[in-house]
């Protein structure tokens, strides 16, 4: 015989299955550290933070945390003013190559027996330097990667495909060294291109 269950004893069973349900779930431990808006950027530091993990800006009114804030601007002000002028010399390397093969096209393959071919190559060549100075502007490690890596490339192939005429020849040791000398200053403008981006970041108020 079935008895019927009374109001009280119900709402205890839900109650207790309310309950073993929660002790089930994971719980959420809410931290007590003190937080603090940056002035700047307002972003949520903790109390015990000098600066701001983002911005860099003094989360104090000490003067000696402004001083020190001034003097890591200034720094890094002056290292992307020179990241900027490694990126610019380089830049007008790309420009000066996509000229010379453009030039080329003219004035050296022009009584070459394969001056069809090497005139497509030099045209090619040269709106590709020019392509790769333009987009520098916009993204400099990137674009400075790119032509470092086809610089390497080119010289690489340059070399091993006329060996011996590279090293013999005054033509040769001139492609040799001008290879050389691309490659250095690509080189410096990649990692000034890397240390321009992070600079940028680190100046940036999100």
């Amino acid at each position: 015989m079935l008895q019927v269950m009374d109001m009280g004893t119900a709402h205890t069973i839900v109650f207790n299955k309310t309950v073993e349900r929660q002790n089930r779930q994971p719980h959420l431990s809410r931290s007590k550290t003190a937080v603090q808006l940056c002035r700047r950027c307002l972003y949520v530091n903790e109390m015990a933070n000098h600066f701001c993990t983002n911005c860099g800006y003094p989360a104090t009114e000490n003067e000696g945390d402004f001083k020190l804030f001034r003097l890591r601007s200034r720094q890094r002000a002056e290292l992307l003013s020179k990241a900027k002028s490694h990126i610019m010399q380089a830049r007008i390397m790309l420009y000066v190559a996509s000229g010379f093969f453009l030039a080329s096209v003219g004035f050296i393959f022009s009584e070459s027996a394969n001056r069809y071919a090497l005139t497509l190559a030099g045209l090619v060549l040269s709106a590709l330097f020019f392509s790769l100075a333009r987009w520098s502007k916009v993204k400099p490690f990137t674009a400075m990667l790119t032509s470092f890596i086809v610089v390497i490339t080119f010289c690489t192939i340059t070399i091993l495909g006329e060996f011996v005429t590279s090293f013999s020849t005054v033509q040769g040791l001139y492609s040799i060294v001008t290879g050389m000398l691309m490659v250095y200053f690509l080189l410096k403008a990649v990692q000034a291109a890397y240390r321009f981006d992070l600079l940028k970041e680190e100046m940036e108020v999100h």
